[in-house]
């Protein structure tokens, strides 16, 4: 009588124990969907920044999200992220390398890419580069999403002349919301230097 007790014992361990496998399989298999789900925004956002679309990139924010841009200046939601990315694109860049004044002077008609550097107007295209993107997934509705990031800005008439070149690093927090991923928080920081890859740096003491 106690051998079957023991057997049936055995075999509930043994069904718990595969039920407990395939749950965490199917976990494993839904946080590797979310990781590639994120990884794609981010190449998007990457995409947009570098088109100047303002539409496309602020469809990634939920309406409460805040932005800490690389000076420090805190946009509270969404409506100030899209007034400061609208000034941004308007100007060619929200930093005080460009000197913009656009009370003062505007760009040729019909041109958006130029920009006043150092008191003249000259043609300048963006690239826009993400790094290896490193994605930490919390739980089935929270993400944090790190990558570094460049910008360098050329002219049009000889691209190999690099005039301006940005690097730093973001941090993004993402939730899922309505079955849909958004960013509802991002932390955007200047670095000295740019590397492509997050893990390999890293300090261990």
């Amino acid at each position: 009588m106690k051998s079957i007790y023991v057997l049936l014992f055995l075999s509930l361990l043994l069904l718990f124990s595969c039920k407990t496998m395939k749950n965490d399989e199917k976990i494993k298999e839904a946080f590797k969907e979310d990781s590639v789900a994120l990884v794609k925004m981010v190449r998007d956002r990457a995409i947009a920044r570098e088109k100047h679309d303002i539409i496309a990139e602020l469809s990634q924010f939920s309406d409460d999200a805040t932005f800490i841009n690389s000076d420090g200046l805190l946009l509270p939601n969404k409506k100030a992220i899209e007034n400061h990315l609208k000034e941004s694109n308007a100007s060619g860049d929200s930093s005080e390398t460009f000197e913009i004044k656009l009370s003062e002077i505007q760009p040729p008609t019909g041109v958006l890419l130029y920009r006043n550097f150092k008191g003249r107007w000259i043609d300048l295209c963006d690239q826009y580069t993400a790094g290896n993107i490193k994605i930490r997934i919390i739980d089935k509705n929270n993400a944090l999403v790190y990558y570094p990031w460049r910008i360098d800005s050329f002219l049009r008439s000889n691209p190999k002349d690099t005039i301006i070149s940005e690097i730093g690093l973001m941090t993004l927090s993402a939730q899922r919301r309505n079955d849909q991923w958004f960013w509802i928080a991002i932390t955007n920081q200047h670095t000295p230097e740019y590397f492509n890859d997050l893990d390999k740096h890293i300090r261990n003491r």
